[in-house]
């Protein structure tokens, strides 16, 4: 018994691959769209309508994801209790947002929390960013339905630039 014990807290507490790890994904893509003009290089990214965004997984790839938070910095309005978002499965560019095709996407419900000094929280579907690591989706598009448009910084403004925060481990 004592063997078996000790086997499972070496292949545990020595393996990295056998611990969740933590790894936070910087933002290298954003726009809004669809039917807006290309807003690349934007300070902020307005609704109403969908935002897409990119995030650097070169850290994480093929991980089995256990929990993806995305953090969003409002620049001006109230977001609503709930977004919906769907992954893009084709790869897309800033310049050629406005192209992409809404209408094939299969949008789910997040729910939105609010966090101190007009940072938001969107707990993400660990499915969809298990997309993203496995390299099958090229970001993500969120669609914000309320009665007030919402402005969120875009990664352009610096240290209010979108992120996440992602937990998993190597597949």
């Amino acid at each position: 018994m004592h063997s078996i014990v000790f086997a499972a807290i070496v292949i545990i507490g020595v393996n990295p691959v056998a611990r969740a790890e933590t790894a936070i994904l910087e933002c290298t893509a954003d726009a809004s769209g669809p039917g807006k003009p290309a807003s690349g290089k934007a300070p902020a990214l307005q609704t109403p309508g969908v935002l897409f965004l990119s995030f650097r997984t070169w850290n994480i790839p093929k991980w089995r994801i256990a929990s993806a938070d995305l953090f969003l910095h409002i620049l001006q309005g109230g977001p609503p209790p709930k977004v919906r978002i769907a992954i893009l499965t084709e790869p897309w560019t800033e310049a050629a947002s406005s192209a992409i095709a809404t209408g094939s996407l299969i949008f789910t419900a997040h729910a939105v929390n609010f966090q101190p000094q007009e940072w938001i929280s969107i707990k993400v579907n660990a499915r969809l960013m298990d997309e993203i690591a496995a390299g099958r989706a090229h970001g993500l598009a969120i669609r914000f339905s309320g009665p007030k448009p919402l402005v969120i910084h875009a990664r352009e403004s610096g240290g209010f630039a979108p992120y996440m925060i992602v937990s998993g481990r190597a597949s």
